[in-house]
């Protein structure tokens, strides 16, 4: 015997193969969250352009309102043209509050 037994083997390690998984795992989570804050962040600038047209609907839709409260009012107190608009607004499907 020479030192070497050719029927003896060594099994292969598995320490490089779950260090690489390890790496992978760490690697994949950081991407994802990397991905996550660049998503919020685009969400929120999104969000923040909105506020601006929103709050302008809203005030729209206070003047709006008032107009068709005005002109209810109109229409109840025998105007003409106010009544044939509240009539129009009715067939259309919008209600007035008075």
């Amino acid at each position: 015997m020479t030192g070497a037994d050719p029927d003896r083997r060594t099994a292969p390690s598995v320490l490089p193969a779950i260090a690489m998984l390890v790496a992978g795992v760490f690697i994949l989570t950081g991407f994802l969250l990397y991905q996550a804050i660049a998503e919020r962040s685009a969400l929120l600038i999104t969000l923040g352009a909105q506020e601006q047209p929103l709050r302008q609907v809203q005030q729209l839709k206070v003047q709006l309102d008032a107009v068709a409260t005005g002109t209810a009012k109109l229409a109840e107190q025998g105007d003409k043209g106010a009544k044939e608009v509240i009539d129009w607004l009715k067939s259309q499907g919008v209600s007035v509050r008075q």
